[in-house]
């Protein structure tokens, strides 16, 4: 999902949604061994400290916090190069996809929150952001996935 779709690379900064849940923690630990800067954002101050122990660089309660105005405080005002997104939820998609940077790309893989999200199409042209489905990964994928897992 951030090696193949997002094409994340070292020295780029992503938003991990929903970062305690199974595939956000494994999203703030890939990108951690990707080389990126990490900002883990949750619903609960308790599962932002987790998703920090979990090897995020910074944490934004989502439910308390301007998401997008964090992210932009944390980034100097450029927004992330990647959005991990997992949770579909109406009213936060439209907040993490403005927190992309320009040229920014989200990856999303699950929609748990609701499926049917708004986007604003003027910020995804005038930006160039992209926005990746994600379901599944190719064996390829999980061998190098396990390869890594055993030398940890």
């Amino acid at each position: 999902m951030l090696y193949k779709k997002a094409e994340l690379t070292a020295g780029e900064s992503i938003l991990v949604m929903g970062a305690t849940g199974g595939l956000g923690s494994c999203c703030i630990q890939v990108a951690k061994r990707l080389g990126a800067t990490v900002i883990g954002a949750a619903g609960a101050d308790d599962r932002v400290a987790k998703g920090i122990e979990f090897g995020a660089d910074h944490g934004v309660n989502y439910r308390s916090q301007n998401l997008a105005e964090e992210v932009m405080k944390l980034t100097d005002g450029k927004g992330v190069d990647v959005v991990a997104e997992n949770i579909g939820d109406p009213e936060l998609f439209p907040v993490a996809l403005e927190s992309l940077a320009r040229f920014g790309r989200m990856v999303t893989a699950g929609a748990h929150g609701g499926g049917t999200v708004a986007a604003d199409m003027h910020r995804l042209y005038l930006k160039r952001l992209r926005i990746i489905g994600a379901a599944g990964a190719g064996r390829h994928n999980l061998e190098r996935a396990l390869a890594i897992a055993n030398e940890v």
